[in-house]
């Protein structure tokens, strides 16, 4: 019971109204002459009582309103973070979600890339792709091959040589000609010191032609052979984009060591029809 009273207190204002009221009262009804030195001791005290219960409402008041105001900011921090749990976890949620249709539509991806890269590799595989064969000294320095470097059978493969030495031209068809293959071309070389080739392919999968220049060095055959390859449409009164697919030179050929290999310009692309043209790797040829 002690504690209850002690811990009450009035609003603030109360203790001051009570000293005022007591001064007027003492004011009006006391004589002031005849007030002992007791009695007015006795009423300075409770003036000091009623101020010091005062400043105690006061700061009682005070420390009740900051725990009021810590109980509702502690409550609103909770509510806060009540509200900023659950969306973290509501994001945490749709990131989940996202990441797995993110998931779902790289696996298609995935899928559909797999699949065209299968359909093309099929398709490369009737057509030849990007393949060609092309011809090149055989290991013996003494004759031709017909080497196949690329990864698709080539198909109804047909072969245009005109060699601009002798002169003489050749043509032969293969039906196919497997990937990755070597096989001997029965030509034989001239008894002199060069051979000037130009070889026109064709096959299911576009054209393409070859330089193939030759030159005897120190009794062995050196070769320097270009292929290009020409574009599957062409446009009316252009001269086509001829696309250079593999250059081939020995190091003992004549430039090779500088790089400025003298190359035989076979083919106008401005003529319609060129036919056989003099050798224009021989100055004033004829043939």
């Amino acid at each position: 019971m002690f504690e209850t009273i002690w811990t009450w207190y009035p609003p603030v204002g109360v203790f001051i109204g009570i000293l005022a009221l007591l001064s007027v009262v003492v004011s009006l009804f006391r004589d002031a002459a005849k007030i002992t030195k007791v009695e007015k001791a006795a009423w300075i005290a409770v003036f000091f009582a009623l101020v010091g219960l005062e400043l105690r409402s006061i700061y009682r008041d005070r420390s009740a309103h900051d725990r009021e105001q810590a109980a509702a900011r502690k409550e609103q921090l909770e509510h806060f973070t009540k509200i900023a749990t659950g969306l973290t976890s509501a994001i945490d949620q749709e990131q989940k979600h996202f990441d797995a249709t993110v998931s779902e539509m790289q696996q298609l991806v995935n899928s559909s890339n797999v699949i065209s890269r299968q359909s093309l590799a099929s398709l490369n595989s009737v057509t030849g792709g990007d393949s060609f064969c092309f011809l090149e000294l055989n290991g013996a320095r003494n004759g031709l091959v017909m080497f196949h470097p690329g990864d698709y059978q080539l198909t109804d493969v047909s072969v245009e040589l005109t060699d601009y030495t002798k002169p003489q031209d050749e043509n032969f068809d293969r039906q196919t000609v497997p990937p990755h293959t070597v096989w001997p071309y029965r030509y034989e070389l001239a008894n002199g010191d060069r051979e000037d080739f130009l070889v026109r392919f064709g096959a299911i999968n576009g054209f393409w032609m070859e330089t193939l220049q030759l030159r005897r060095i120190n009794g062995v055959w050196q070769q320097a052979l270009k292929v290009e390859q020409a574009p599957r449409k062409v446009k009316l009164h252009a001269k086509p984009e001829i696309k250079l697919v593999r250059t081939q030179i020995d190091q003992l050929y004549s430039g090779a060591a500088a790089n400025k290999v003298e190359w035989c310009s076979f083919v106008v692309y401005s003529e319609t029809n060129p036919g056989r043209r003099p050798n224009p790797c021989i100055p004033n040829s004829q043939n």
